[in-house]
């Protein structure tokens, strides 16, 4: 099922994004697709810590739903999106693109992504 996670983050890239991953909670990448010249390894180690602060931030409102977080850093766009009970998915985009599009992209590749990582 390695492929099929693989697949499914190349298609996000393929689809304009500059980068997808999915990191464990320990920041180690599981998987990942680029286009750029983008340190895969360094982002996730760093957004590894995201998932973290996702959690609790969910928590502290009383929730237990799935938790997206976008940020916009210079001339790019981060989402980070908690797949699974202890993986992270996330993803790099131009400020330019439509993140409403981008947003329906990740949450219909959801589920494949959670369903790989489990057979993984």
């Amino acid at each position: 099922m390695t492929d099929e996670l693989e697949r499914s983050l190349q298609s996000l890239v393929d689809a304009g994004f500059e980068m997808a991953a999915v990191v464990a909670a320990d920041g180690l990448v599981i998987a990942s697709a680029q286009s750029g010249a983008v340190d895969v390894e360094s982002v996730c180690a760093v957004g590894a810590n995201g998932l973290l602060m996702l959690e609790a931030f969910v928590q502290e409102l009383g929730s237990d739903s799935p938790a997206t977080a976008l940020l916009e850093i210079g001339d790019r766009v981060a989402m980070m999106q908690t797949v699974g009970s202890e993986s992270l998915l996330i993803t790099l985009t131009s400020a330019g693109t439509n993140l409403g599009r981008a947003r329906l992209m990740l949450r219909n590749r959801t589920n494949t992504i959670a369903e790989a990582l489990t057979a993984i």
